[in-house]
């Protein structure tokens, strides 16, 4: 798809799904903004409770799920 829209692939690259784990969120979002994450999770029980099923699902399906990520350049 990206190739028929004038983009060359440059790589294709795999990652376990490892969004939600205290050591990617700090390696994403910097300390600062995984405790200003935190902080806001400690505060609203709603967040809290949503992030909490969603980190869930995605350790039970640990295996099925995973991320991509690809790189292109416009031709």
């Amino acid at each position: 798809m990206l190739e028929s829209e004038g983009f060359e692939v440059q790589s294709v690259d795999l990652a376990p799904m490892s969004l939600l784990e205290p050591g990617r969120l700090v390696r994403d979002e910097g300390f600062a903004g995984a405790l200003r994450f935190v902080w806001n999770l400690l505060r609203d029980s709603e967040a809290r409770q949503r992030v909490l099923e969603m980190r869930s699902v995605f350790r039970s399906q640990r295996k099925q799920l995973g991320a991509v990520a690809i790189t292109g350049i416009k031709r």
